[in-house]
């Protein structure tokens, strides 16, 4: 048994380069470095795709050549990609994604070299003096992209590369994988539009009310010590508007927010519909107290990477109408305090222990165990979801 070891990138390009030069054969470095990237460790596999360079390229090695042999796309491309979805630019992401179509890439590459891209800038993030490969474009986006965020897009591309297999083309998938890292990423500041609106929208709105949505978030029951004829201006409005008002019950919620327990706090982050890293952050914090619009949050130290300013103005927006305008300041806890996730998990143990004792206890199943000594497949059984019951 042999135990071979992987060569680097540097150790095969090195090769192919003194075989060229020995074979007084024509080519660039952006040609070999594809080539040794391509034979993925193995000097084996890189020298036969050497040869199919040379006679691909009739006697010479050329980047564009070996590009259009290997299905791969310029790096320059790959960072292009980077820069539409750091920008939160759809178009301009869906156009390169066009541009890229052009030329019949292998799309599961191109993903692998978005997330090689990834993998570079959090390097770079982490270790400022490491420098790799392309270090150039990775310095682009290290103080562009959280480092939170990196982890999140690198994640992203592993998936969308896994389910290029099972889409319908893999054009589509790509663009699925692409557009989901837009979906899932971060707003940016200017782009969240709840943290200074409602306080100043809220004063000309108690003055004169101009729609239901408004009335119902800023002033949702008419001031006690309003003069007559401010009452009759108000009963008038509110009469136009009643439909509207009571329609949206959430009104009172700034007033009188629920309790902020692990309970509760869990049933807000359910009834609030979170989604995506904002979610995560939210079920890994223990609620520690509102006071005066300020919400106390508590992260241990396993989950402190889940704490980033734009994901605390998303989560502060999403959770106003139910506590009011919110300044979300975090805690460190001790690692026994207890989370949503982890009253969460509770939940779903609890309720798979009484899904397989409602098994063991069914006389159907207790038949055929006494009389046909069968037996309950172990983890098989499966609680009913609640939310699939209503």
């Amino acid at each position: 048994q042999f135990n071979l070891k992987r060569l680097t990138l540097e150790q095969i390009e090195t090769q192919l380069a003194n075989i060229l030069v020995a074979e007084q054969v024509e080519a660039d470095a952006g040609a070999i470095r594809a080539i040794a990237r391509a034979g993925n460790g193995s000097l084996r596999d890189a020298l036969s795709l050497l040869d199919q360079a040379i006679a691909y390229g009739h006697g010479a090695v050329r980047s564009d050549e070996v590009t259009a042999m290997l299905g791969t796309v310029d790096r320059a491309r790959v960072a292009t990609l980077l820069d539409a979805i750091v920008d939160a630019e759809a178009p301009a992401l869906l156009a390169e994604v066009e541009s890229l179509a052009q030329f019949a890439p292998d799309f599961a590459i191109v993903l692998d070299e978005l997330a090689e891209l990834l993998h570079r800038v959090q390097v770079a993030q982490f270790v400022p003096a490491a420098r790799g490969e392309d270090a150039e474009d990775a310095a682009r986006f290290v103080k562009r992209i959280a480092q939170d965020e990196v982890q999140l897009l690198y994640q992203l591309a592993l998936s969308g590369r896994r389910d290029l297999g099972l889409a319908t083309s893999p054009r589509a998938a790509f663009e699925m994988a692409v557009l989901r890292m837009l979906a899932f990423r971060p707003l940016p500041r200017t782009a969240i539009a709840g943290a200074d609106a409602p306080k100043s929208a809220a004063p000309a709105t108690r003055r004169a009310p101009a729609s239901a949505a408004a009335g119902a978030v800023a002033t949702p029951v008419p001031p006690r010590g309003a003069t007559p004829r401010a009452e009759s201006q108000d009963a008038a409005t509110a009469n136009r508007r009643e439909p509207s008002v009571d329609a949206v019950p959430v009104a009172a919620a700034p007033l009188q927010p629920p309790p902020l327990d692990t309970e509760h706090w869990l049933a807000a982050i359910e009834r609030a519909a979170l989604r995506g890293p904002v979610r995560e952050l939210a079920l890994n914090s223990v609620p520690l107290g509102l006071e005066g619009g300020r919400l106390r949050l508590g992260l241990k130290a396993s989950h402190e990477h889940f704490r980033s300013d734009a994901l605390t103005r998303q989560l502060a927006d999403v959770l106003a109408p139910l506590y009011g305008p919110l300044r979300i300041q975090f805690e460190s806890v001790a690692p026994g305090a207890e989370s949503a996730a982890d009253r969460a998990r509770q939940q779903r143990s609890a309720r798979q222990v009484e899904a397989e004792a409602a098994i063991a206890a069914d006389p159907v199943v207790q038949t055929l165990v006494n009389r046909f000594d069968a037996r309950v497949v172990p983890n098989s059984t499966r609680p009913r979801n609640p939310e699939n019951e209503r």
